[in-house]
């Protein structure tokens, strides 16, 4: 049941119809429910695992929490940790192998959705259990923060004392309006901007592997476009679902694409897989290693991003990926900005341009099928031959898919559409992140989908591959 599908709408609108009319106590099972008729869609796998890792933790919770020897508390933490760290590697290994794919699938068969993704979140829930910083929850309520079935493929990652409800009473309709207009805005970046240029992605990844320089740059460009786009599309459905039941869930990007430095690009990108990697891997690691002082912290850096490359798949594609971020961080630390104001405003905009190649180059490894492809194509843009004879043939023979007059016209479009969104992204998220419905807007945006938004052979976000 993808979240830009009919079937999503229809199950969302079914749920939320039984939601209003429902007592308050009733509310939280319904959501449940629901949930696990959601993940069961996927497949029962997914929710049988599921399950298996929630009972499991739960008590483990429970036998900390109530547990007065030191010795046994400590015991049961370090199980838990244990197991659910073996518990993704190793169901991750199965599917691999049953799969038998190349690091970047998004057509892959998945039996366990969302492992990643609410094992980290019980990961934080058994920390912060055991070192005190929240009460152990009831088993009704710790369902609900789990399984919630928005957030359940992927995120945003939440932890307890982000995970807030406001159950709505019938005459509210403050956080439904907010909730629909998060929605379109989601299904906008999604349908109209991330689909339209996934073709060209896949085509040129899967299918061709392009020699040129020049290509291979726009290529890595329109790649980091297309998952800015496809994630916080996500995001944005999962936000805004979930304010139509009164659950606030935690902003996941911010503008991201306009980072002026790679730290401030982890700020605005997967704002809570950044945060929990922060809170509970990079700043044990960096006290730990205190005394080390810049030693200290580039240790912590390294482990955090390697933590990161191992939790998005067991690939050498995804290592490289990671190290390269924590390089670049490591080289940041001993940068320093200009200080003259005139000077700010065209380093701003040269360091959103740097900014952005660094990331679209490790996007590289992240997107390519093979470690051997991703070498390939970073040498290619880096070698002399970084422009051809015939620059506009090569253009449309990779980049359009061929030339044909139907594709260039979809390229074009694309590009149009991008350029545009991204020049007034502030304004429009403004816009769909009103407290209040605009009539005009929202229809202006549904009608925008109609009309350019691709809807035949639509894939998964890519992020549900993890």
């Amino acid at each position: 049941m993808d979240l830009t599908s009919i079937n999503y709408l229809g199950f969302i609108t079914l749920t939320f119809l039984f939601y209003r009319f429902l007592p308050l106590n009733a509310k939280p099972y319904l959501l449940i429910f629901s949930s696990f008729i959601f993940i069961g869609t996927y497949s029962i796998e997914s929710l049988v695992f599921f399950l298996f890792q929630h009972v499991l933790i739960h008590f483990t919770v429970k036998k900390i929490s109530t547990t007065e020897s030191a010795s046994i508390r400590k015991r049961m933490f370090k199980l838990g940790i244990v197991f659910i760290i073996a518990f993704i590697f190793s169901l991750k290994y199965i599917e691999i192998k049953f799969n038998n794919t190349s690091s970047f699938n998004t057509n892959k068969l998945i039996f366990f959705l969302g492992i990643s993704f609410y094992s980290l979140q019980n990961i934080s829930y058994l920390i912060d259990v055991y070192y005190g910083r929240v009460k152990r929850l009831s088993f009704l309520d710790f369902t609900l923060f789990s399984s919630f079935f928005s957030k359940f493929i992927a995120g945003p990652i939440t932890i307890i004392q982000t995970f807030k409800i406001t159950y709505i009473e019938k005459n509210n309709t403050y956080l439904i309006q907010q909730g629909i207009n998060r929605i379109a805005w989601g299904l906008f970046k999604k349908i109209v901007i991330a689909e339209r240029i996934a073709p060209v992605i896949a085509f040129n990844f899967e299918l061709k592997n392009p020699t040129l320089g020049l290509t291979n740059l726009v290529l890595a460009y329109l790649f980091t476009i297309q998952l800015y786009f496809d994630f916080s599309g996500y995001s944005d459905i999962a936000i805004g679902t979930a304010k139509l039941f009164g659950i606030d869930l935690s902003e996941n990007f911010k503008l991201s694409l306009r980072a002026k430095s790679i730290s401030e690009f982890w700020r605005r990108w997967h704002i809570s897989l950044s945060n929990w990697l922060t809170n509970y891997i990079f700043y044990p690691i960096s006290y730990k290693y205190r005394k080390k002082k810049y030693w200290g912290t580039i240790i912590a850096i390294v482990i955090t991003f390697l933590v990161s490359g191992l939790w998005h798949g067991v690939y050498l594609t995804f290592i490289i990926y990671a190290l390269l971020h924590s390089v670049y961080l490591i080289v940041g630390l001993f940068i320093q900005k200009p200080t003259n104001r005139f000077k700010n405003r065209i380093f701003s905009i040269f360091s959103i341009f740097f900014t952005f190649n660094l990331v679209s180059i490790s996007f590289i490894f992240f997107r390519s099928i093979s470690i051997e492809q991703a070498f390939s194509k970073v040498k290619c843009i880096f070698s002399q031959h970084f422009f051809s004879n015939n620059l506009l043939f090569d253009f449309t023979q990779y980049i359009a898919m061929g030339g044909e007059q139907e594709n260039v016209f979809n390229l074009y479009v694309s590009l149009f559409l991008i350029s545009l969104v991204l020049l007034f992204e502030d304004r429009l998220q403004r816009i769909f992140n009103a407290k209040k419905m605009n009539v005009i807007h929202l229809t202006l945006i549904l009608l925008t989908i109609i009309f350019f938004g691709v809807f035949d052979k639509s894939k998964n976000f890519i992020y549900t591959q993890f």
